[in-house]
């Protein structure tokens, strides 16, 4: 007992902290002789700090990593300052933390055997295709991200261990839509499109419709469509937040995220985004019994979310009808469908030809033009992406790779709703509800997902590892008090599976 206790005592007392202060003070002293650039003594700082941070409050690292992952802090800092990224050594971080702690304190390590097997299983479909791949150099370059993403998924499973860090993590995630969706509004809304804004408010000039562009929101991402995306993926959470937090401050906090999410959405002038924008907010209000009051706050929403949506954004929206059968128009006249469609087909052309294994992980755009110029749809002689996740993968890993992915998301929602079920038995109805939620957060991006490529899978990766992580957050007891009455349909069910 003499090792844990004395580490205990390291971590506790003022001399972690005289030591760091130390070392703070010669890094900072070295890096201002050796380098011109006066943001890498901050950054050793606040490396130092970041070290201190994570192997002491493990929880406050993981909602820190949460943040950094989805407003894509490190990317945008080594982009416009040269900052090397810092999300993977956070992780890896992270991972140290927990590891020592097991090694030294006997604080057990949970739920890594079905996520090792679910995400081997998943990387050995990708593995295969270095043997068969036309560009084996693409899908190597795909499998080392995978790897890198890996490692993020295990930092966030091993590492949310309870509702603390449950209400961590989702209020780190509110807090990214808070700061992205803010700035995004306010350029916005006084067409200082000329600043990005550190980087985390970019914007795209792109059609809209017809002959006439604009400015598109894109966010950190840099990608219109993917910004809508991650932004829509926050709306379920927002949502959920505004309806069952107790505390009025948090409440506000929530509505405010809800909005700007909302808003940014619409300011990305993406006709998928606001079709999964739709999805989760159907699903969401479908399952909530909403009062009078709360009936009354979400119209007004709607009212203030209305005034500001850009005069051709219905207008763009309306193209979307072009694609239903006896519609009367032909997708194929607006220059990014015919360009969409051809992804898509040419997708499913590589798919036929090879269903079973695919052609290669991250080889799709290898095979475009080969298949695209027959069509003739796309005069565009340069390389594409399938413009559908599901699609893509049929192409690059066939059924197998769509069986893999199928079993990944098949288990993470399975877990969401066991620990929806167990947060009820518990009668803990504030955490069954956000449970609930994190189900739809998942949905909302696999919906979005539907127009959209893999090009930012981490973001997906990192919502599976929150889902593979829920049973673990309702196995331990509360230590505080819940934070609302159980919602009326949670009541109704309270003995018995709540509707998904």
């Amino acid at each position: 007992m003499s090792k844990p206790l004395s580490i205990n005592r390291f971590i506790e007392t003022p001399l972690l902290f005289v030591v760091g202060a130390a070392l703070s003070g010669l890094v900072v002293g070295t890096a201002v002789l050796f380098t011109d650039n006066v943001l890498w003594p901050a950054a050793l700082v606040g490396a130092l700090l970041l070290v201190w941070l994570v192997f002491n409050h493990p929880h406050a690292g993981l909602s820190l990593l949460v943040f950094a992952t989805y407003t894509r802090s490190s990317d945008v800092l080594e982009h416009q300052y040269g900052i090397p990224s810092f999300v993977l050594p956070l992780a890896l971080l992270l991972l140290a933390s927990l590891f020592m702690r097991w090694w030294f304190l006997g604080k057990r390590i949970h739920n890594w055997e079905r996520t090792a097997v679910l995400l081997g299983a998943y990387g050995l479909v990708g593995f295969t295709s270095l043997f068969y791949a036309a560009d084996s150099g693409r899908s190597q370059n795909a499998l080392i991200e995978f790897v890198k993403n890996c490692l993020l998924v295990f930092a966030v499973v091993l590492a949310m261990r309870d509702s603390r860090s449950l209400r961590g993590v989702s209020w780190a995630l509110l807090a990214a839509g808070i700061f992205m969706g803010s700035l995004t509004v306010y350029q916005q809304l006084t067409g200082t499109f000329e600043n990005t804004y550190w980087g985390f408010a970019q914007t795209e000039v792109k059609n809209i419709i017809a002959d006439v562009s604009d400015h598109r929101a894109s966010g950190p991402v840099g990608s219109s469509n993917f910004y809508a995306l991650v932004m829509v993926a926050l709306v379920p959470l927002a949502l959920d937040r505004v309806w069952h937090e107790r505390k009025l401050v948090y409440r506000l906090l929530a509505l405010w995220a809800l909005t700007v999410c909302v808003l940014s959405v619409i300011f990305t002038f993406s006709r998928g985004g606001f079709i999964a924008l739709v999805v989760v907010l159907a699903v969401m209000i479908v399952r909530e019994s909403l009062s009078p009051l709360k009936l009354l706050l979400s119209l007004a929403l709607l009212l203030v979310v209305w005034q500001f949506i850009p005069a051709n954004y219905t207008e763009r929206l309306s193209t979307t009808l072009d694609l239903l059968p006896g519609s009367g128009g032909d997708a194929r006249n607006e220059v990014s469908f015919r360009g969409r469609t051809s992804e898509v087909v040419v997708a499913w052309l590589i798919f036929a030809d090879h269903p079973v294994w695919g052609v290669g992980l991250n080889n799709y755009k290898y095979y475009y033009q080969q298949y695209a110029q027959p069509l003739g749809w796309d005069n565009r002689r340069e390389e594409r992406a399938a413009h559908s996740l599901y699609l893509e993968m049929a192409a690059e890993t066939g059924l197998i790779g769509l069986a893999a992915f199928g079993a990944l998301v098949g288990v993470a929602l399975g877990r969401a709703y066991q620990t929806q079920k167990m947060f009820m038995r518990a009668g803990r109805y504030d955490e069954a509800a956000l449970a609930f939620a994190w189900m739809v957060v998942l949905v909302g991006y696999l919906a979005a997902s539907l127009f959209l490529h893999g090009a930012y899978i981490r973001y997906f990766w990192l919502l599976i590892g929150i889902l593979l992580a829920l049973p673990q957050t309702a196995a331990r007891p509360r230590k505080s008090p819940g934070t609302t009455t159980p919602p009326h349909r949670l009541q109704e069910n309270a003995q018995g599976e709540l509707p998904c």
